[in-house]
């Protein structure tokens, strides 16, 4: 996962017991509850309680992009957590900002394009219509959660939707100058 030395995690019987294994396994497994409850329950259209499964989902699919030898399934996960989070945004605003401070992060690990992007960002705004008071989302609400561990306040939502602005911006003003 990030390189360093394999130990083995002696409280397993198992040879293949290392911090790697234990975290594949239990992005495997989130994996399996994330699709479980997203196709088998209703609620989770409207429920919120769930999105911390979301987020940790996005955040380890996002880290399999730049990893060699995974499988190419974490695009899948990524956009089935963005979907998730369109779904949600139509009863929580806060919703929106997670949503496009995950684009920013596709975009930066080139995980996903600005077309792509923007048909996310221009279904956001459909869905958020009925939403009469402006979209905002906490401050200090952490996204990216490899990035907090060096710059907590880089990760948050307002520094990766204004991120997200700017990449926009420089594409926008690449298409015109070709």
């Amino acid at each position: 996962h990030n390189g360093a030395p394999q130990q083995r995690l002696s409280i397993f019987q198992s040879e293949e017991s290392t911090p790697d294994a234990v975290y594949a396994a239990s992005v495997k497994q989130l994996k399996r509850i994330v699709i479980s409850y997203r196709h088998n329950h209703p609620e989770s259209s409207y429920s919120f309680f769930w999105h911390s499964a979301l987020l940790y989902l996005a955040n380890a699919t996002l880290t399999e992009v730049t990893v060699t030898g995974h499988t190419p399934d974490w695009r899948f996960y990524l956009r089935l957590c963005m979907a998730c989070y369109q779904t949600l945004y139509t009863g929580f605003r806060l919703a929106k900002g997670i949503t496009l401070s995950l684009l920013s992060m596709a975009l930066e690990k080139g995980a996903m394009d600005i077309p792509q992007a923007r048909a996310i960002r221009k279904d956001l705004e459909l869905r958020g219509k009925h939403h009469t008071i402006p979209d905002e989302v906490p401050v200090y609400w952490v996204v990216d959660l490899d990035l907090a561990v060096t710059d907590p306040s880089a990760a948050q939502v307002e520094n990766l939707v204004q991120r997200f602005r700017e990449l926009q911006l420089s594409e926008t003003s690449e298409t015109f100058e070709s």
